[in-house]
């Protein structure tokens, strides 16, 4: 699956892109045609050219025939005719073959693709999430391996049994709950199964046994689209699309006014880079953000799951790509906006219970305002433990299973997993600070 792909699922943003689809297939359209014209016309000049000297040739050869007696005038007109009748079929028969083929092959893939069974279908009776919810994520005595969910290619000429072997669970009774509004941390060692944990949460898949709870309800039992408008992503690899940064920042809310998304880029810690560019937000980032270095692309993508305004925020490594002062910015301005959008929300609770029997009309815009000030639910993967220390809770996985859950000075009392971890990591930033001292101290000294 394409990672592009992923981005559209990520922000369902399916009728926004029809339109620019359709304006796009129009433009495109227009310009196939005039090519199209073009290559017909040089094509018939170059056909009746060809056809002109071959018949010259053809000619020639026929008068010298009959000249020398060779031939007769009736042969010399037999062959002239049959050629003209053959030369014509013969130049088109290549382009009919070789138009054919391709269209034979592109069709081969189309069955392939149809034949496709998904994996992740709603159920008969789904239902959409209630609006105005609190956003809670919980995943109940969870376990999960990915051999039950490769995609099967429908063969009606096979017979053979699908292999009942399984590899060993990526996920192993996994429970873990994130109350609306608060943070949660999954670290531990590569392979354990964190960025599968978010992949459930979005349902990109399905547990085996165990459930996934969507503010107390069975993420089986939503449909998709009402499951994922809810939910933000910042995964691993961050795409981005060949447009300005203010597009991409755009696509994860298209009705967002440009001070939002400003505020957006600002609690990303990007407003100031974006302004020191030549065309600012109106920079083209090229394929995939090529332009951008690993870290800017990141904050792009963290600023534009910002924009969202969703109600949980799912993300993978969203700042392994920046240093450490950058990533300590990008971490004071997201507590300290989702903190004063708590405060708000909550001073908004608090006053507007008096005002409760005035009207249903202003009752309600009150209510969709708290409900775009509450704070999201968010779910953080990371192996830079710096970078979830300040979180609600932290939960440590090793092999699939939950080993250690708490805050994090009562990880680190516990002496386990996650104060290795830690006692690692700091030993390393402190050795790493240790060599850059030296290396400084000793380029002072070759200057003296």
């Amino acid at each position: 699956m394409s990672f592009g792909f992923l981005t559209f699922l990520f922000f369902l943003l399916s009728s926004f892109l029809l339109a620019l689809l359709l304006a796009s297939h129009s433009h495109s359209l227009s310009l196939s045609l005039s090519l199209s014209l073009s290559l017909s016309l040089s094509l018939s000049l170059y056909l009746c050219f060809e056809k002109n000297k071959n018949e010259t040739k053809n000619s020639y050869v026929c008068s010298v025939g009959v000249a020398n007696g060779t031939l007769r005038v009736g042969d010399a007109v037999l062959f002239l005719s049959l050629m003209a009748q053959l030369a014509i079929p013969l130049n088109w028969f290549g382009t009919f073959y070789r138009t054919v083929m391709q269209q034979m092959l592109d069709a081969d893939g189309l069955f392939s693709l149809l034949a496709q069974v998904p994996t992740v279908v709603d159920a008969p009776d789904a239902v959409d999430l209630p609006p105005g919810g609190d956003g809670s994520l919980e995943f109940k005595n969870v376990t999960f391996s990915w051999d039950r969910v490769v995609p099967r290619a429908v063969n009606p000429a096979s017979s053979a049994a699908p292999s009942s072997s399984l590899s060993s669970p990526v996920l192993k009774n996994v429970s873990l709950r994130a109350p609306g509004g608060t943070s949660l941390a999954i670290v531990g060692p590569t392979g354990s199964g964190k960025s599968t944990l978010l992949r459930l949460a979005f349902r990109f898949v399905d547990p085996d046994s165990g459930a996934v709870l969507v503010e107390g309800r069975d993420a089986r039992s939503l449909r998709q689209r009402s499951l994922r408008s809810i939910m933000s992503v910042t995964p691993q690899d961050s795409v981005l699309f060949n447009d300005t940064i203010e597009y991409n920042l755009r696509y994860a809310n298209p009705g967002a006014t440009f001070e939002e998304v400003q505020a957006a880029a600002r609690v990303a810690a990007i407003h100031e880079s974006i302004l020191s560019f030549p065309k600012g937000y109106q920079t083209v980032v090229g394929e995939r953000g090529l332009r951008l270095s690993g870290g800017e692309k990141q904050r792009v993508a963290l600023a534009r799951a910002v924009l969202r305004r969703a109600r949980i925020m799912l993300l993978d490594e969203s700042t392994s790509a920046l240093d450490a002062l950058t990533e300590a910015a990008v971490q004071r301005a997201l507590r300290g906006a989702f903190s004063s959008a708590a405060a708000e929300s909550s001073e908004s609770g608090g006053g507007g219970g008096g005002e409760s029997g005035g009207g249903n009309g202003a009752d309600g815009g009150g209510q969709e305002k708290r409900t775009r000030q509450k704070p999201p639910t968010m779910l953080i993967v990371a192996h830079r433990l710096s970078t979830v220390m300040h979180c609600d809770s932290i939960a440590v996985m090793k092999e699939g299973r939950v080993v250690e859950v708490g805050k994090h000075s009562e990880l680190v009392s516990l002496g386990g997993l996650y104060a290795s971890m830690w006692a690692r990591q700091s030993s390393s930033s402190a050795a790493l600070v240790e060599e850059e001292e030296g290396e400084g101290e000793g380029d002072k000294k070759k200057d003296t």
